[in-house]
């Protein structure tokens, strides 16, 4: 039988996973292994190199692109091939005063669907929508978020002639759809929410067709991807390129005056574009560059718009209570898996966000869905790709379908956000990232520590008490080996002090610290040979 890796948690049970944690007051894995021999230094840090994401070991990173004898050790983005599912989460509001009613509806405004007009980029699936609202009078118009579903919805009553856009209160239910619809002209009904026990039929709609004819009017209903439309055939939204949103802006703003070509050809626009952004966000790129002035300010503000767009993106994420708990646990756990196969992603995201639960509701048992979105879903919603690839493991190359973020700075933003803007959050959060770097497989504890090393570049101090010193402090082996592994990835992305971390204790009063520091500096050498010297001295 083969033998686990000598810094592998021992067996507790039929394979321990991540997520079982001893009692409190027992002690946990670290303590109970005094006898294990720690992971030959050659063996572990092909390990390390093997299992660090791109992002760390990349052309990016801050040492400066591939480093060990010209091979690049990390995994790491570029061309992507095989099935791709592209997605994310930003939406647009339409902001109105609020009615008293129960069931509120009101007139959008001439002058703002006027506006929305004259920048409006249709899409590849507009057309067929058009024609399908002309001839049924109702129309179900469904995608990710987004993706524009409202502005098209308000685009495709105004391309109609209607006299006026009313829009529905979104509290109204399915079953009363039929009863808001009084007036002619177009209505409108935003992100209708749909679930098991409250679908969407056909039997709705027949209804509302009805009083539509009746009234002379037109009814577009946008929801998400569902399966809660028995009997209905909903229009799949696909929004227009990113390039066509920035060209359509760059039309109105610049009209006369200067050539959108150009501008387009500036090289923070082609960085940007190359991302896969959503029409909000190229409507706002499009702004800063119909701007742009030719000065070398206005182009690092450019060059600084799809950083900004990120973090945006990445507070949204983690700031919105629409958001379930699971949903912010697969995005993290995704930001620590990116590039790596989407089952660990997926499998690993459940135990944080049972962490999540007992977190928030500890009077509550922590339950997980058995059964729950796809993937194509799930990245959809997290802007990633996925795509299906040979993975290297110890027996040889198996194909995998792999899963990472479109934009190769989130795994980053995310971490640091998490980290540093939700402090409540940081208990689950240690509990979870213990639980993976006590797991069996090598490419989990690996990024553990990278995990913990971009929380240690965002925040050293509360990194080091959480996690780092109390690996360097087990009597086991393996928890040193991941705070070695720890330190050696936060020196590479520029934490502050590590260095001088390392080398006191390379003559600390604990032997736990000096095996680490010293492990660190085995694996920095061939990384950083300009070290050598301070390594030497320290030891």
């Amino acid at each position: 039988a083969a033998q686990p890796p000598h810094d592998a948690p021992p067996a507790a049970g039929p394979g321990p996973g991540p997520g079982q944690r001893p009692a409190p007051g027992t002690p946990g894995p670290e303590e109970e292994r005094t006898e294990e021999l720690p992971q030959e230094a050659r063996a572990a840090q092909r390990e390390l190199f093997a299992h660090t994401p791109g992002f760390i070991l990349g052309d990016s990173a801050a040492f400066g692109g591939s480093l060990v004898g010209g091979a690049q050790h990390g995994v790491s983005g570029g061309r992507v091939d095989g099935d791709v599912y592209l997605g994310g989460r930003t939406e647009h509001h339409y902001h109105g005063p609020a009615d008293a009613a129960a069931h509120a509806t009101g007139e959008i405004p001439r002058a703002f669907l006027e506006t929305l007009a004259a920048v409006f980029a249709d899409g590849p699936a507009f057309a067929d929508a058009l024609r399908r609202l002309r001839e049924e009078r109702i129309l179900v118009l469904s995608g990710a978020h987004a993706t524009g579903r409202y502005a098209a919805a308000l685009m495709l009553l105004h391309r109609l002639g209607v006299p006026a856009v009313h829009a529905l209160d979104p509290e109204t239910t399915p079953g009363a759809l039929a009863g808001r619809l009084t007036r002619p002209g177009g209505h409108v009904l935003r992100d209708l929410p749909l679930s098991r026990n409250r679908p969407l039929r056909d039997t709705h709609l027949y209804a509302a067709r009805e009083q539509l004819e009746k009234c002379d009017g037109h009814l577009v209903v946008t929801v998400e991807n569902s399966p809660h439309l028995p009997g209905v055939t909903p229009c799949a939204w696909t929004p227009p390129g990113a390039e066509d949103v920035v060209r359509a802006h760059l039309a109105r703003r610049r009209a006369g005056g200067g050539d959108p070509e150009r501008l387009l050809a500036l090289p923070p626009v082609a960085e940007f574009l190359a991302a896969g952004r959503h029409p909000a966000e190229a409507a706002a790129f499009a702004e800063a560059l119909a701007a742009y002035d030719g000065s070398e300010q206005a182009l690092a503000r450019l060059t600084d718009f799809g950083q900004a767009a990120v973090e945006k993106q990445c507070r949204d994420w983690l700031g919105d209570p629409a958001t379930g708990l699971r949903d912010k646990a697969f995005l993290i756990s995704l930001a620590v898996f990116d590039q790596a196969p989407y089952v660990l992603a997926a499998e690993l995201a459940d135990l944080l966000y049972v962490h999540f639960q007992e977190l928030q509701h500890p009077e509550q048992p922590p339950e997980i869905p058995v059964f729950g979105p796809a993937a194509a879903d799930r990245l959809a919603f997290a802007r990633a790709v996925g795509e299906v690839r040979g993975e290297a493991t110890e027996w040889g190359t198996v194909t995998q379908f792999t899963a990472g973020f479109l934009e190769e700075r989130t795994p980053r933003v995310l971490l640091t956000e998490v980290w540093t803007r939700h402090p409540s959050a940081r208990p689950a959060l240690v509990e979870w990232i213990r639980g993976l770097a006590r797991d069996g497989r090598p490419l989990v504890r690996t990024r553990a520590a990278a995990a913990t090393a971009l929380l240690a570049a965002a925040d050293l101090p509360s990194t080091m008490a959480h996690l780092v010193d109390p690996w360097a402090t087990s009597r086991a082996y393996g928890p040193r080996v991941t705070a070695a592994n720890t330190l050696t990835l936060a020196q590479l992305l520029g934490a502050p002090v590590v260095l001088r971390l390392l080398t006191q204790w390379c003559s600390d009063g604990h032997g736990g610290r000096r095996w680490t520091a010293i492990r660190a500096f085995g694996l920095l050498a061939p990384l950083r040979p300009d070290l050598a010297a301070p390594a030497l001295a320290a030891l």
